[in-house]
């Protein structure tokens, strides 16, 4: 854990903890709550002391395009935007330590909305990160300077949107990596009763070897109602304003799509969307389109991928009920050679 985001979260807690010599393996065990109590006293204002960094490291210069140093660390470039927030990598004073860290400004009109989405990430990453998943990005702790709150985390590589943005190709077996690594990180958060509900290409890092699924801002515990999920990206039994215990696999085999065949498999205007969002298609008018693309899809994935490829998507994409679940996904063949990571 960085030691900005220590001395912070020691200030946080009682003096009999505060007293004592204090291992870092109480912050993993007691990390989510210290969190929250650091949290608290930031949003209010209250100031505490932060630890000494070296002079010519508090003048740094901002880079070109980038927001002015903090005390703590330094920004290095822009990664991407999340829920609530840019995302930009940052070098630590004395440590040089690179992290990733998101933020927004805490301006008086937002403030209640924002301390409740950060509040959210902050309560779904804690859980996640106390054994942490290789695929999963894992929360380091908190900052916050000038009514700015930081949420830092372990750097990733680019965006998976980015490869495709640059017209990378990915092979059969680097999709079949891809999506096990992916399905992987899915389990486990299923394993916690939790729920991405925004996996697509935007929110997933790449570096040529890891995956690791990023932007926990609209997680929840599975089975809550959340209307907000990309439409390109919902299932069935969402469009239709139900609950989902399964979406992120749907999610997933519309990635999959993409990856396979450079194209997604439902677009807003198949669906018929106008500006407001607003689904005119009748249920069964809607549910027959659908069915209809993932038809077509499957062909082409047979054909480029072969049938175990297929058989994975179409299990992927039947109905809520009957769709397959991680750890059924992970026993397919085509994923079941091929090593969740590289070495």
């Amino acid at each position: 854990m960085p030691r900005i985001v220590k001395h912070r979260i020691t200030n946080a807690l009682p003096e009999h903890i505060k007293n004592r010599k204090t291992k870092h393996s109480f912050f993993r065990l007691r990390g989510l709550t210290a969190l929250k109590r650091a949290l608290h006293h930031l949003f209010r204002g209250k100031s505490s002391q932060t630890p000494s960094v070296r002079t010519h490291e508090r003048k740094a210069t901002p880079l070109p395009g980038l927001p002015p140093p903090t005390s703590q660390f330094q920004f290095i470039k822009t990664m991407g935007t999340g829920n609530f927030g840019k995302v930009c990598e940052i070098r630590e004073f004395g440590t040089d330590r690179r992290l990733a860290a998101k933020f927004a400004s805490a301006d008086a009109s937002r403030q209640a909305a924002l301390h409740a989405e950060i509040q959210n990430e902050l309560d779904i990453m804690g859980i996640l990160s106390k054994s942490g998943h290789p695929n999963l990005t894992t929360l380091q702790g908190t900052l916050s300077e000038n009514n700015v709150t930081y949420l830092l985390m372990d750097l990733g590589g680019p965006s998976l949107s980015s490869h495709l943005a640059a017209g990378k190709q990915f092979t059969p077996a680097q999709v079949a990596s891809l999506m096990k690594q992916l399905i992987s990180g899915i389990g486990y958060m299923r394993s916690h009763s939790i729920q991405h509900n925004d996996i697509r290409a935007d929110n997933l890092l790449y570096d040529g070897n890891v995956l690791k699924i990023c932007d926990f801002g609209r997680a929840t515990k599975m089975g809550i109602l959340l209307p907000t999920v990309v439409l390109n990206y919902m299932p069935p039994e969402v469009l239709s304003e139900c609950r989902s215990n399964n979406l992120d696999m749907w999610s997933s085999a519309c990635l999959m799509v993409e990856l396979l065949l450079g194209e997604q498999l439902i677009t807003r205007q198949q669906l018929n969307v106008n500006d407001n969002n607003h689904t005119p298609l009748s249920r069964g008018d809607r549910n027959q389109m659908i069915r209809r693309q993932i038809a077509k899809a499957a062909q082409r994935i047979e054909a480029c991928a072969g049938k175990d490829a297929a058989l994975l998507f179409r299990g992927m994409t039947k109905p809520m009920k009957s769709r397959i679940t991680p750890e059924e996904a992970l026993k397919s063949p085509f994923l079941a050679q091929r090593p969740a990571t590289a070495v």
